[in-house]
């Protein structure tokens, strides 16, 4: 990689987030004009009685010194003080159920590409398509009403048991599984099929390149051929896919997370945004918009890295 291509990556990475944070500052005053003045303070404290450009400017200005304002709705209560406290929720269930689909899902959607797989294995198809179809709130909802409403066997919502004080504690963390199992179960249904789904048809697409015929031409294995050569190269696309889930996490979860009144950043940017509380709403979308975009420039970087093909292209430009 040469200095070039790291700056125009860069710089990409920066004017997109730039870009990203004005939209994400217009869009709740252009939609609700008639701003609510916060119970509080008032609302000079806040700047919503200046001009839409002095508001900008402020909020540029708090931005670059890492300040994301207090609360509207639960004043005096700071942004980040809020989001610290929910961001460890969220990382925790959508981050390792992201990384537990992907690893299942790229396994499974590999075994039903193969030509030499198991018959039973053939029958997974069908299932994962109707699965692929139904969104996470929609899965959760069936989960939450058969296992925690009917048979009672799970929690049937919020991090842990109300009047319960956080310890760390064996019966505690058991209270968290418990009261996690049904999102992340939902979750994992969900993405299993969709990462499933693309990795077949992923390695599929690669039969009859000129690099597999070489290789059955050489008179390799067939699963030599299938693990080293069709499996490496359909797992770049699966990477990059991993990578934007694992950015998006935040927004993945939230209606998951609303269903389940989990204790992360998707019920509280939903709370946000039904309470037009701004400053809450655009520093929870702040963190969406930087670790995606972080997320898409180390993909950027590492991908040549990883693909030589890459690393050629990059040359002739």
């Amino acid at each position: 990689m040469t200095l070039g291509y790291i700056t125009r990556r860069c710089g990409t990475f920066l004017l997109v987030v730039w870009l990203a944070l004005t939209v994400n500052f217009l869009l709740p005053r252009l939609a609700t004009p008639e701003v609510s003045r916060p119970r509080g303070p008032t609302a000079r404290q806040f700047l919503l009685d200046r001009p839409l450009w002095e508001q900008y400017t402020a909020y540029l200005g708090d931005l670059a010194h890492l300040d994301l304002n207090y609360s509207i709705s639960s004043y005096p209560s700071r942004v980040a003080d809020q989001i610290s406290a929910a961001l460890p929720w969220t990382m925790v269930l959508l981050g390792t159920t992201s990384l537990l689909a992907w690893a299942i899902g790229t396994l499974l959607g590999a075994a039903l590409a193969w030509s030499a797989r198991p018959r039973l294995v053939k029958y997974v198809f069908p299932p994962l398509m109707m699965l692929s179809a139904a969104p996470y709130f929609i899965s959760g909802m069936l989960l939450l009403y058969v296992f925690g409403f009917r048979l009672q066997l799970f929690p049937l919502g919020g991090g842990y048991d109300a009047g319960t004080f956080p310890e760390l504690s064996p019966g505690f963390v058991l209270m968290l599984l418990e009261h996690a199992a049904l999102p992340a179960l939902s979750i994992i249904l969900a993405s299993i099929a969709t990462w499933g789904i693309s990795m077949r048809s992923l390695i599929v697409s690669l039969e009859g390149e000129d690099f597999m015929l070489l290789a059955e031409a050489k008179g390799l294995r067939r699963l030599t051929v299938f693990v080293q050569y069709a499996i490496r190269n359909a797992l770049l696309p699966q990477v990059t896919g991993l990578g934007l889930a694992l950015g998006q996490i935040v927004s993945g979860g939230l209606l998951v997370e609303a269903v389940f009144r989990y204790p992360g950043l998707g019920g509280l940017l939903l709370r946000a945004i039904l309470t037009k509380d701004y400053f809450l709403e655009q520093g929870i979308v702040l963190i969406i918009i930087v670790s995606i975009g972080f997320v898409t420039l180390a993909l950027d970087l590492i991908y040549p890295l990883l693909d030589p093909r890459l690393k050629r292209i990059g040359a002739v430009r």
